[in-house]
């Protein structure tokens, strides 16, 4: 038997336990649930029964391999009146104190969650604590577990009862049974577009919902945003929610999937059907739901909304951060090719560059005036910090004041200035700076609408451009300005500021003549370090 342990970091949705399973072969599946059962019926044989009222959800048995198994459970075969009790909790081997514990717990910290979520939360915590403590096939992970869910790792098991070496995720989904088979229902994915998933006919109804200010989950039904109630916990309460909020009537089979939702949709009034359509390229455009046929997961766009997105994504309202680079040719061309450097161009750019600069030297001014003197760059705005930077053994301090009067001994080119950087607020009423945000918050600033902007970074840290991107990607504020590229600064290598500090130090004469001109020592080392 194996024991698969969780060691790695937990990723929201989709495969929890990445890199320890493999897509599920379907003749393996029922071996594997099978299996599974008897263990739970060794853990819990109070409740054998209960286990054999499990049904698998989504797309589970209905394709060649299956990525995971969501197992439909439902509340009210695992306690009689569906809400959990301390009685009941004894009866799973478990201690009702602890519940309580947890329950108490989980209160003080909740926002929105009801008492019967937190119930079902605390339950579900404790059992996946007896079931790693107890088995040595189920790892259930700890950290993901909500009111309705629970995510575990189990080995997959052949026809002929043969255990493997992988694992497969089996989740608990918890809830009204009418109302998960509807909501996690997956039809046979499309022959034409293979990447049009159940996902996308949920996500679909999702828009939908949220267009007219409802949300949706996926095991606690639909809320009316408004009041906060409950208002579809079955299939026949969301088909006539629907019905009723976009004036059409929708059946069960108007829900099979994306293109079945989507041919019901040409007869709602065309505001609300673009209001939902954004709302819902809004959320693919947040979602690695699908994988690229290179292996990569990604979000996929369906063809007949690819215009749609391209236009939202040229706009500024899409980030096409997660976009399938194969499967989204056109898509994936445009919204990197948005970003192609252009340096020839009469387009004026502004250039943002964060850092400490604590002390500047001859590195770093010759990175910004490669930046202020590109033919097309209007401006170059630095940010830094008030925080001082110390030597080794904190005889050399570089304030934010010192490293301004620093910079003015250097010939700066003309359109360079410093930048403001604003104090944020922590948890805890004290506060902080951050230069590179302030420098991604030009891309948000309305006096930028319309223009580009570009990081400005040296040739030896492309991770500074990579970072600035995917920070920008993920503001849910559309961007003022358009984000693009300049030509990277090749300047001094080798030169820190942590070094020249230390140089200061240990008067390391010849050091500081790689970082400073000597036409500017003698005044540079007076601001420094007054002698």
């Amino acid at each position: 038997m194996i024991k698969v342990k969780i060691k790695s970091s937990i990723t929201e949705g989709g495969n929890v336990f990445a890199g320890k399973t493999d897509s599920i072969p379907l003749e393996f599946i029922q071996p594997t649930l099978d299996r599974y059962y008897e263990e739970l019926d060794r853990l819990f044989p109070q409740h054998s029964d209960k286990f054999r009222t499990f049904r698998p959800l989504g797309s589970v048995g209905k394709k060649a391999k299956s990525g995971d198994i969501d197992l439909a459970v439902n509340v009210r075969d695992m306690f009689p009146d569906g809400e959990v009790n301390p009685e009941d909790v004894e009866s799973w081997n478990l201690s009702s104190d602890e519940w309580l514990k947890k329950v108490e717990k989980l209160t003080k910290r909740a926002r929105t969650s009801t008492p019967s979520e937190l119930g079902w939360k605390a339950f579900l915590q404790l059992l996946a604590e007896y079931m790693n403590e107890n088995s040595d096939l189920i790892e259930a992970d700890l950290k993901k577990i909500k009111p309705g869910a629970m995510f575990s790792l189990f080995p997959q098991f052949s026809p002929e009862g043969e255990q493997q070496d992988v694992g497969v995720q089996i989740d608990w989904m918890v809830g009204n049974l009418d109302w998960l088979t509807f909501s996690y229902f997956s039809d046979v994915p499309s022959e034409d577009e293979p990447l049009l998933k159940g996902l996308h006919r949920t996500q679909l109804i999702h828009a939908l919902i949220l267009a007219m200010n409802h949300s949706f989950s996926h095991t606690a039904g639909v809320k009316d945003k408004e009041t906060g109630q409950i208002v579809a916990f079955s299939k026949d309460e969301i088909l006539d929610l629907l019905s009723r909020l976009y004036r059409n009537t929708i059946t069960l089979d108007d829900t099979k999937n994306f293109n079945t939702l989507y041919a019901w949709m040409r007869n709602i009034d065309e505001e609300d059907r673009n209001k939902a359509l954004r709302a819902y390229l809004k959320i693919l455009d947040t979602t690695r739901g699908n994988k690229d046929p290179s292996g990569e997961r990604c979000g996929y766009i369906p063809k007949v909304l690819e215009q749609m997105y391209l236009s939202l994504l040229k706009s500024g309202q899409m980030t096409g951060r997660f976009l399938c680079r194969e499967a989204n040719p056109t898509l994936w061309a445009a919204k990197n090719t948005s970003l192609q450097e252009s340096p020839n161009n009469s387009e004026k750019i502004t250039v943002v560059i964060p850092g400490g600069f604590k002390p500047p030297h001859r590195g770093h001014v010759e990175m910004i005036n490669h930046f202020a003197n590109l033919p097309n760059v209007d401006e170059v705005i630095i940010f830094t910090g008030s925080k001082p930077r110390k030597s080794s053994d904190g005889s050399v301090v570089v304030t934010a004041e010192k490293a301004r009067k620093l910079f003015n001994l250097f010939n700066l080119a003309s359109n360079v200035r410093f930048g403001d950087v604003r104090q944020r607020e922590k948890m805890d009423g004290s506060t902080y700076e951050n230069p590179f945000m302030d420098a991604v918050a030009v891309l948000f600033d309305d006096n930028y609408k319309g223009k580009a902007v570009a990081i400005g970074h040296p040739t030896k840290d492309p991770t500074y451009a990579k970072r600035f991107e995917k920070i920008a990607s993920y503001s849910k504020k559309p961007m003022a300005a358009r984000l693009v590229k300049v030509t990277p600064a090749d300047t001094t290598a080798g030169l820190s500021a942590t070094d020249l500090r230390n140089a200061v130090q240990s008067g390391d004469a010849e050091q500081l003549t790689r970082f400073i001109p000597d036409s500017i020592a003698k005044e540079y080392l007076n601001i420094l370090i007054g002698n």
